[in-house]
C-alpha cells in the first residue's frame, strides 16, 4: 500500500501541464492540473491508510506480547482493526474508481 501511495504521489508530476516550449511535446500544451490533483489526494490518503495500518500492527504486537508476558488465558483475537483496515481500504479504492470513472465520461 504504500508503494502504491508513493508511486501514485510521484506520478502526479505526469499529469501536470507542461509548458509549450517543453522538450516532451514542443508546441503542444499538455496536462491536467485537476487530474494531478486527483492522483496526489489519492495518493496521500493511500499513505494515510498505509501509516494507520503500521500504526495498528505495532499496537496489536505491544498488546500479545504484554497478553503472552503475563499468561492471559484468553484469546488474542482481533476482531476491529483487520476489518476496519479492510474497509477503509475498500472506500478509498471505490471512491478512487468513481472519481476516475467520472473523469473519463
Amino acid at each position: 500500500m504504500g508503494t502504491l501511495a508513493l508511486a501514485l504521489f510521484n506520478s502526479a508530476g505526469y499529469f501536470e501541464p507542461k509548458p509549450i516550449n517543453s522538450p516532451y511535446e514542443p508546441g503542444i500544451p499538455t496536462g491536467n492540473r485537476a487530474m494531478a490533483g486527483i492522483v496526489r489526494t489519492f495518493g496521500v490518503i493511500y499513505a494515510l491508510i498505509s501509516v494507520l495500518t503500521l500504526l495498528w500492527g505495532l499496537y496489536s504486537y505491544q498488546r500479545r506480547v504484554t497478553l503472552i508476558k503475563s499468561r492471559h488465558p484468553g484469546t488474542f483475537d482481533d476482531l476491529i482493526g483487520p476489518p476496519f483496515i479492510c474497509a477503509v481500504t475498500f472506500i478509498a479504492i471505490l471512491t478512487n474508481f468513481i472519481v476516475t470513472l467520472k473523469q473519463h465520461f
